[in-house]
């Protein structure tokens, strides 16, 4: 469906243009998702009204905006919102460009609403003062009108919106593609699409084409009716019959012996013919009269009638030309046929090196005379027939290998280089693949005239590729002030340096040089006989949060910056206060190290001064901290609270963990045997129904210790991203040790009991064998799915003391890791369940039929973990082992049983079994990619965004 590429040079390989369409396709996808997931606040405003409701619509105040607000869309044939607005005193009118009105405070007024988009301006005047409100709401649009513009074609019927099916006059083979205007109340890219048609279709594109294919065309429009893209889908067909290119005044047919003709789609007389693997195909044309005949590749001669002729091909790409004359008129039929290509030579430009046997296509494995340490890379000319980028492949050289890029190079690694070459022989890419390999051996960096080893104490090297004596080392921690470096030689001197330090080093004996927060290039510097060698190490220590300094005077950062404090309050601001400057220092100065969720996506020194975003009240603004090199390594949290235009509104969650829970102690004494007992327990305190507290003490994710720090989770739906807190590890004790346990001596005793989670009992796995599975659909890390009597039902989602708590259909289930030592498994950083596959699953199920098989499962392929009974009163626990040869990766734990109304329940989890991979700056960098080439194009950005840039320059 997508056409991306019409975007592109037709030159650029297949490959990477669905790279492309496929990444800016999924980012497409995921702004919008973004978009459409807004958490909604309350329609209290700042200002003189005080608050503002709509009838058939809800408000969202727009982040860092000021009295400015998106309203929800509404149907098409919703043609009015009805408007209430309280303000104590003033007056005010309404207005949206075409129509106008006053409002009473508190009483509902009618707003009409065109299709589209449409903006509602309040304005309150008092004193003299006026005060502008913005609403924004869109009314799904219609596709009105379409007009055919090509001379002679009709539309049957004529158009209507209501009308859904149409035809159009036949076409002769001459006409390749019908002209038309489309009219759409959006106006915008994305809310028409077409399969004969270029992708967008709107009013002012103007003129545009539906192209046709020989015979019946059945066209197909997709108008989405609603605002952003893929919403409220609506489909439009137009058949229309264009006549075939073979007729008796020219040829009747054409065929090749050895592939399959397919006409080009808009074209005359042009043809693909499928992949040929023969060195010749024989060529048939039918004709009533006149004369015909064929050229190709400098070859050519004459056809008779349905009798085939042998026309030889090339390797590569042929044009195989069949012409018609009649009457003194000459149709000439073009066909593109592709045979397959060679590897036909290999030359080694690098002197001194020779391939073992000479080249040849047929021969597959080489070596090549060994090299010295000094040699890198070796040069070479390749020569295949289609001379295209992607049909050859070399694991050790730049991706694409063909002829016209003259001299390239295997880069050469030390000691063994086993090179392996792709060729692949059909058109296109990855078509009829061989493999070449060469092996040769380069010298080692390390030798008795030169150094003959180095070492870290705590790292470890890896030689760069290609590259004379330098070296990678593995990252240390950031207490790791210095590192131990190791040189061994038998004759010379050896010194070090790392920026301002330096030392000289004795042979076999450990030299420790300190190491910055940050990257580090360790230098070794080897002379002998007045030859000096350098050798380049080059490692990162972990980088550190530094500094946070607000720019704005008026503003305080309450308790002073400190990298060991976590918690921060600023000043409250007034409603007019959108945003908050701020400078960072963090010993990186890189991208991605530090990420904020109320700011710009990398935050780094060298942007200067940068911007928190606010919203109305309190505002909880958390800040992630990636300690070690790369992306999402060693995080850190640090939060921040402020209140906007909320004056004297404590924050809540965790930028105030002393505000989230009550302690409550209590005292028992009892008299035997003069032995007393004293137990603590802490209450905690549940907010509100949709957010869930617990207390729990120890290590905060960000590396402070802060006592009873509260984990405060938000229930959410598939589509919705909750606020994940700092990883906090809960023991659980095991089940064999009693929660609260007394010693009775001749002496004074005290024990304290710590809130904790016996482990339910072990289930033993049972045999799937012939046991029909439960159905659940495809589920990603992190969503949740649930049906009761078969058909889908909402539910929500907690996150309590590494715990998930799912919420549906009267039934609360409870689901945790538990690793082979019985303490809990963190949750990973979005909040999701992750394995390894010696970790258990613990589950707890509330709500379910008494005396009910509750069964648990794990997918993709369906095997049964085990089933336990619930009791009396519905409550149902088991503790479940993991399949011992579970593969790595995505995977869905399911639930199946009955709920307390005896409807069946299946309530499924995405779940990830294997250790978290790091993800590297390439990945980072692929992301922003698809973003800058949506930014560069204008493609697939949601509505709202493409509405807020105009209302943007319009203001300007």
């Amino acid at each position: 469906m997508l056409k991306i590429p019409r975007l592109f040079h037709a030159t650029i390989g297949s490959s990477v243009k669905r790279s492309v369409i496929a990444t800016v396709a999924l980012m497409g996808s995921l702004v919008f998702v973004a978009t459409t997931s807004q958490v909604v606040h309350a329609t209290t405003t700042a200002g003189p009204i005080t608050s503002l409701t709509l009838s058939n619509s809800t408000l969202t105040e727009q982040g860092g905006q000021i009295y400015n607000f998106d309203a929800s869309f509404v149907a098409g044939n919703i043609t009015s919102t009805g408007l209430t607005a309280n303000f104590a005193s003033g007056t005010v009118a309404w207005s949206t460009g075409a129509s106008s009105g006053s409002l009473t405070s508190g009483a509902s007024t009618s707003i009409p609403l065109a299709r589209g988009n449409n903006t509602i301006t309040l304005t309150h005047a008092l004193s003299g003062t006026n005060t502008e409100y913005h609403i924004y709401i869109a009314r799904a649009g219609q596709f009105s009108n379409m007009q055919i513009l090509s001379s002679g074609i009709t539309l049957t019927p004529a158009w209507d919106p209501a009308v859904h099916s149409y035809t159009m006059t036949n076409v002769p083979y001459s006409t390749t593609s019908i002209d038309y205007v489309v009219t759409e109340s959006y106006n915008e890219p994305g809310h028409l699409e077409c399969d004969h048609c270029d992708w967008w279709q709107y009013n002012s594109r103007s003129t545009q084409h539906m192209t046709l294919t020989t015979g019946l065309n059945h066209i197909t429009w997709h108008h989405y009716a609603n605002p952003g893209y893929y919403q409220g889908p609506e489909d439009y067909t137009i058949d229309v019959t264009r006549a075939g290119a073979f007729n008796s005044t020219h040829l009747t047919g054409l065929t090749l012996s050895n592939s399959t003709l397919t006409e080009q789609s808009g074209q005359l007389y042009k043809f693909d013919g499928t992949y040929i693997s023969a060195t010749s195909t024989a060529v048939t044309a039918t004709f009533t009269q006149g004369t015909a005949t064929w050229s190709a590749n400098g070859s050519s001669g004459s056809l008779t009638s349905g009798s085939a002729t042998t026309v030889p091909l090339n390797s590569g790409n042929n044009t195989i030309t069949v012409t018609h004359s009649l009457n003194g008129t000459n149709t000439a039929y073009t066909i593109y046929a592709a045979r397959a290509g060679v590897f036909s030579n290999f030359q080694i430009q690098t002197p001194g090196v020779t391939f073992t046997p000479a080249w040849s296509p047929s021969v597959h494995s080489y070596t090549l005379t060994n090299v010295p340490y000094s040699t890198t890379s070796i040069d070479y000319v390749v020569t295949e027939s289609y001379d295209e980028p992607g049909h050859l492949e070399c694991d050790h050289c730049d991706w694409w290998q063909y002829n016209s890029r003259g001299t390239q190079h295997m880069n050469l690694s030390t000691g063994l280089n086993h090179i392996t070459w792709h060729h692949y022989a059909g058109p296109g890419y990855y078509n009829d693949p061989s493999d070449y390999t060469i092996d040769v051996v380069r010298g080692n960096v390390f030798d008795s005239t030169h150094l003959s080893n180095l070492t870290l104490s705590n790292s470890t090297l890896t030689e760069q590729s290609g590259q004379l004596y330098k070296f990678d080392a593995t990252s240390v921690a950031g207490n790791a002030s210095s590192t131990g470096v190791t040189a061994t030689f038998s004759a010379g001197t050896a010194t070090w340096s790392n920026g301002v330090s330096s030392g000289s080093m004795t042979s076999g004996s450990a030299s420790s040089v300190p190491l910055a927060r940050g990257n580090n290039t360790l230098t070794i510097t080897y002379v002998r006989s007045g030859v000096t060698t350098t050798y380049y190490i080059y490692i990162s220590r972990d980088g550190q949060f530094s500094n946070f300094q607000l720019s704005s005077n008026s503003l305080t950062l309450t308790p002073a910056w400190s990298p060991s404090v976590h918690y921060y309050q600023i000043s409250d601001v007034s409603y007019a206060t959108t945003t908050i400057d701020y400078v960072v220092t963090e010993s990186y100065d890189e991208p991605g190290h530090l990420e904020c969720d109320h700011c710009d996506w990398w935050q780094y020194h060298g942007r200067g001064t940068q911007h928190m975003t606010l919203t109305a009240g309190a505002n909880c603004i958390r800040w992630s901290h990636y300690a070690g090199p790369g992306y999402y390594n060693n995080p850190e949290y640090y939060y921040i609270a402020v209140n906007r235009g909320a004056p004297g509104t404590a924050p809540t969650g965790l930028c105030d963990p002393s505000t989230a829970t009550t302690t409550t102690t209590t005292t028992s004494t009892t008299s035997t045997t003069s032995t007393s007992t004293t137990s603590t327990s802490t209450t905690t305190t549940v907010p509100t129904s949709t957010s869930t507290t617990v207390v729990s003490g120890g290590s905060n994710g960000g590396g402070g210790t802060i006592p009873n720090s509260p984990v405060t989770t938000v229930a959410q739906g598939q589509s919705e991203v909750a606020t994940i807190a700092p990883g906090t590890t809960v023991a659980v004790l095991k089940a064999s040790t009693a929660a609260n346990s007394s010693t009775s001596s001749s002496t004074s005793t005290s024990s304290t009991s710590t809130t904790s989670t016996t482990v339910p009992e072990l289930v033993t796995t049972k045999s799937t064998a012939g046991k029909p599975a439960p159905s659940v659909e495809t589920l990603t890390k992190g969503e949740v799915a649930l049906t009761i009597g078969g058909k889908k039902a909402s539910v929500s989602v907690n996150r309590s003391a590494n715990q998930l708590i799912l919420n549906g259909g009267g039934i609360t289930l409870t689901v945790s890791a538990l690793s082979k030592d019985n303490v809990r498994v963190p949750l990973d950083g979005t909040g999701s369940l992750r394995f390894k596959s010696t970790d258990k699953v613990v589950v707890k199920a509330e709500g379910i039929a008494p005396a009910e098989d509750v069964s648990m499962w794990i997918f993709s392929t369906p095997t049964e973990l085990g089933t336990v009974k619930s009791n009396a009163s519905g409550h149902a626990e088991g503790t479940f082992v993991l399949p011992s040869k579970i593969e790595d990766g995505s995977h869905r734990l399911v639930l199946q049983g009955k709920n307390a109304d005896g409807e069946p329940a299946v309530l499924g989890i995405g779940v990830t079994v294997g250790v978290a991979k790091k993800t590297s700056t390439l990945s980072r960098v692929l992301i922003a990619i698809p973003i800058a080439f949506a930014i560069g194009f204008g493609i697939l950005l949601p509505t709202q965004a493409r509405r807020r840039r105009r209302r943007a320059s319009s203001a300007a």
